[in-house]
């Protein structure tokens, strides 16, 4: 590639060779005390295999039967990969409906279950992840006209379901 720069005479050559970058998405932690921290920034392809790399590294550190809790945190995550997603969940979920999709057409529905024998369904989970509010059709008007958007009742605003089992 060649770059030429205000001030330069002679453009500046590079030579660019094309990778594939793995985005490293999984952070985890041995916190003490039987509990660990796991930190997910989005959902791509290769986030089942690095949660599951960090399982089996962190499992050497501590035993299963020593974990009391889990820390999962999904703050600023922004989603990806709807596989990744769902074979996560599968990781914490011991059975039914991980998640549903519907459309108009036959091909656009789905269900996706979780299976049960995952060695992190039986611990307890804690979910971090912040409130986004969105903007309604209505609270772009109101901004494009200079006051300030109204944040949702709690009645629309979006919500998460966390089951715990002791």
């Amino acid at each position: 590639m060649n770059v030429l720069r205000a001030g330069s005479e002679a453009p500046l050559r590079f030579a660019l060779t094309r990778t594939e970058v793995q985005v490293k998405t999984v952070l985890s932690e041995y916190l003490g005390n039987g509990l660990a921290y796991l930190r997910l920034s989005s959902f791509a392809e290769n986030t089942p295999r690095d949660l599951e790399s960090r399982r089996a590294r962190d499992r050497r550190a501590v035993r299963p039967s020593e974990l009391l809790g889990v820390v999962l945190d999904l703050r600023s995550n922004p989603g990806g990969v709807l596989d990744a997603a769902v074979q996560v969940a599968d990781t914490f979920i011991p059975d039914g409906m991980i998640v549903s999709g519907t459309g108009r057409v036959r091909q656009a529905r789905f269900e996706e279950f979780a299976h049960a024998g995952d060695l992190l369904e039986s611990v307890p989970t804690v979910v971090r992840r912040e409130r986004r509010l969105g903007l309604r059709v209505g609270d772009r008007r109101r901004r494009a006209a200079g006051s300030r958007p109204r944040a949702r009742s709690s009645a629309s605003a979006p919500t998460a379901r966390v089951r715990c089992r002791r």
